[in-house]
């Protein structure tokens, strides 16, 4: 998992075993994207797995300056024929731009399927994210090179007066990705330059947390882009099953007696939140509001936390404003509402 064994983990500590790297001094980012790559390039035989994202196409960017010819993948997830257009639109500009043969291996879910899909890999019992679940399952159909990947589990934080460098790694994602190379991690060109950045700029030092994006816009001219989570692909289904939560909530009791309950969807950015419950002058009528512009999970996860109101105005049981009980409830309640198979 890294060159000469620079640093070693054993799902509980983290050793670094060569560091400083005396040969190396730090002068720009694009020296060490170089030599980040030629290492791994000399090791192994590339497949960079690309997203819109600009993690990865820094990444890239260090092997395309390189000039190594290296294979590219994008992963295309798409839900009942719906993709994340936007990721899609960055990563064909980066490849257009620099004149990339992009490979697309594309996953393709319904409402079953992306069900039996999450429960098979243990997604709601697993650390893992769901971006990782989807990247795994691209590599695991990948038939080529050693897959290349990223991940920001390195940052530096400052607690006062003192600035360090912190590993987030948790065993449930190392042990995801025992197969692949993490390119900032693989030797320690990467981790010097940053190390080295944060230690002579005052600026960055003054940051609450410094994570490699920070320079990767700054150093390398990357055009901006919004967070991209790896569930988007979801938002474009309007198929959310709003009516069938509804139903298994009563079935389930989480609404202990049957009132009529309305529900109206709207986007968050005309609403300005995510969900809403409204006791009405109607004895038994409840308005719940619901924004549709977020994964399916969370919509999911918003209407069971206003359904967890209704269940408060008719039973009169209240802690406070009820946020508490909405807030510790929602989640569990979603996913084993998706492992029964109602939405």
């Amino acid at each position: 998992m890294f060159h000469n064994d620079w640093i070693t983990y054993d799902y509980k500590d983290l050793t670094i075993n060569e560091y400083p790297n005396k040969d190396f001094i730090p002068t720009t980012f694009q020296d060490a994207l170089i030599r980040q790559a030629k290492v791994i390039y000399n090791d192994v035989k590339p497949t960079v797995f690309l997203s819109g994202g600009i993690d990865s196409q820094a990444i890239a960017l260090g092997f395309i300056l390189a000039e190594l010819d290296v294979e590219y993948v994008y992963i295309r997830s798409s839900y009942c024929g719906h993709y994340n257009e936007l990721e899609y639109f960055f990563a064909i500009q980066f490849c257009s731009k620099h004149n990339i043969d992009l490979k697309i291996i594309d996953l393709e879910f319904d409402k079953i399927s992306l069900r039996d899909f999450l429960l098979e890999h243990d997604f709601f019992n697993t650390e893992v994210g769901s971006g990782t679940i989807f990247l795994l399952e691209g590599i695991r159909r990948h038939k080529g090179g050693t897959p290349i990947t990223t991940n920001t589990n390195f940052i530096f934080e400052r607690d006062g007066d003192i600035c360090r460098g912190v590993f987030k790694f948790r065993p449930a994602f190392i042990a995801s990705i025992e197969d692949q190379i993490l390119f900032d991690l693989y030797y320690n060109y990467m981790f010097q330059y940053y190390e080295h950045m944060h230690r002579t700029t005052p600026e960055i030092q003054y940051l609450t947390k410094m994570e490699s994006k920070n320079l990767i816009y700054t150093q390398l001219g990357l055009p901006f882009r919004p967070k991209l989570g790896g569930w988007e692909f979801l938002n474009e289904s309007p198929d959310y099953s709003s009516h069938s939560v509804i139903d298994w909530c009563f079935h389930k009791k989480i609404i202990k007696r049957n009132v009529d309950i309305h529900v109206r969807i709207c986007k968050y950015k005309t609403f300005r939140c995510y969900g809403t419950c409204v006791d009405t002058d109607t004895k038994d009528l409840y308005k719940i509001t619901v924004a549709d512009d977020q994964s399916i999970r969370d919509f999911v996860a918003t209407l069971i936390h206003e359904l967890i109101h209704v269940n408060q105005y008719v039973t009169g049981k209240w802690k406070g404003d009820g946020e508490a009980e909405c807030e510790r409830r929602q989640y569990p309640l979603t996913d084993k509402c998706w492992k029964e198979g109602v939405i």
